[in-house]
């Protein structure tokens, strides 16, 4: 029997949706990309018309034990902020992204990146190629990216920068190294916590168009530091031009994703984002030097850049010029995603028509109990006072602590919001 080579063959892992595998395949509709209940990107290939040329495992996550990748050793590790205030406040960390596209655009690249789409409600890689409309990429966004239409169009010895997740770099930098002519793209990933599917953002949608604005979304930014950079939560504009924000905790969106619970399963199980990267430039949030910095920092952000290749190397002595940095030292090969133990029961809650997003969490909740304590201590390790003094109290000290903060935070709130309505 012929060995399956399709993008279908059981494989390590699962897919991630990133796109590759049809980017590769030489049968035109021969994989598909689609949401799956769950709302993850998934790809099948058909198999009528696939030829078994095995091109696109050649390029699949699935296919390699991200356990065996070896770990590139960074050039150069950097904690940074871009000097434009307004850029810093309106980013996800420190801004420094869009001061690497910037500079990518001032020496002829095209940057390839993910945006929100506000009339489909679906977030897409977009080609960008004026400084004018960087924005559109800027900042998070908790849900996977439809990557084809643009990945597809990459053309031979062009000049592009591409920022994605780990996976959805790791199958370009395969690409580029197998077919010849894409050297001239310079890869960006992030370090990926993973991302809920679009049943959550669908359920969040008609909980906003029913509860609180029906008009439909103007602009999103699903990490606004309307209050800090630790306390972020969900800023919307809607198309009649009235204006929503919730911190973390009170929006229901982010407040399902921070439960660990609607995360991708397979991104539990990802080793890429925290071990290895195929990228030329890693960014993400300085979480691991947050310690004494200045108050305006830890109010608009800091950002932390690895340097992984001399691509990016010469990327990075151009972007120098619009940023302060610092040279810091960092592990590559440590870290953890959350020790998160699952219940199904919240992901099939979504898939019910009856329930609204709000039942659902307060169903959860009611369920686990003791969760409510990794909920309020992400809420505590906000507050200053909290990190400086509080969680330095002996363990049962500490823990009598959160207990009467998980009552005063969630129970009596939810209790008092009961009573107003």
């Amino acid at each position: 029997m012929e060995k399956d080579l399709s993008i279908n063959a059981p494989s390590t892992f699962e897919c991630t949706g990133c796109s590759i595998c049809k980017v590769v395949c030489p049968v035109d509709e021969c994989i598909s990309i689609d949401l799956n209940e769950d709302g993850y990107l998934i790809a099948y290939s058909d198999k009528e018309t696939c030829i078994n040329c095995n091109q696109c495992q050649q390029v699949c996550y699935k296919f390699q034990d991200v356990h065996n990748i070896e770990y590139k050793t960074p050039l150069e590790v950097y904690t940074a902020t871009n000097r434009d205030k307004e850029i810093q406040y309106q980013s996800s960390s420190g801004g420094i992204a869009t001061a690497l596209f910037s500079a990518g655009i001032d020496l002829g690249y095209t940057i390839v990146g993910a945006m929100f789409n506000t009339t489909i409600n679906r977030v897409e890689h977009i080609f960008i190629d004026k400084q004018e409309d960087l924005y559109k990429i800027r900042g998070s966004k908790y849900l996977p990216s439809f990557t084809y239409d643009t990945f597809s169009q990459l053309k031979k010895h062009t000049k592009y920068i591409v920022v994605g997740t780990p996976c959805q770099i790791g199958g370009l930098a395969k690409m580029r190294s197998a077919k010849k002519g894409y050297d001239d793209i310079l890869l960006v990933d992030f370090r990926c916590f993973g991302h809920p599917g679009y049943t959550l953002f669908d359920k969040y949608y008609k909980h906003l168009q029913e509860d609180i604005n029906s008009s439909g979304i103007k602009t999103i930014n699903m990490r606004s530091k309307n209050v800090n950079w630790h306390q972020w939560g969900v800023s919307i504009v809607f198309n009649d031009g009235k204006k929503y924000f919730k911190n973390k905790f009170n929006d229901l969106f982010a407040s399902a994703f921070i439960t660990g619970e609607t995360v991708h399963d397979v991104c539990l199980t990802c080793d890429i984002y925290k071990n290895a990267t195929h990228a030329d430039i890693r960014v993400e949030d300085a979480w691991a030097f947050v310690q004494n910095q200045p108050q305006e920092t830890l109010k608009n952000g800091l950002s932390q850049i690895g340097v992984f290749s001399q691509k990016g190397q010469k990327l990075f002595e151009k972007v120098k010029e619009n940023i302060n940095y610092k040279p810091v030292e960092f592990d590559y090969s440590q870290g953890e995603w959350m020790k998160v133990k699952r219940d199904p029961e919240f992901m099939e809650n979504l898939k019910k028509s009856d329930l609204k997003l709000n039942e659902i969490l307060e169903l959860f909740w009611k369920k686990h109990p003791y969760k409510k304590r990794t909920h309020v201590w992400q809420w505590l390790n906000t507050l200053n006072i909290y990190k400086k003094y509080l969680r330095y109290l002996p363990k049962p000290l500490k823990e009598k602590f959160i207990d009467i903060s998980v009552y005063l935070v969630m129970d009596l709130k939810k209790s008092w919001i009961k009573k107003a309505k």
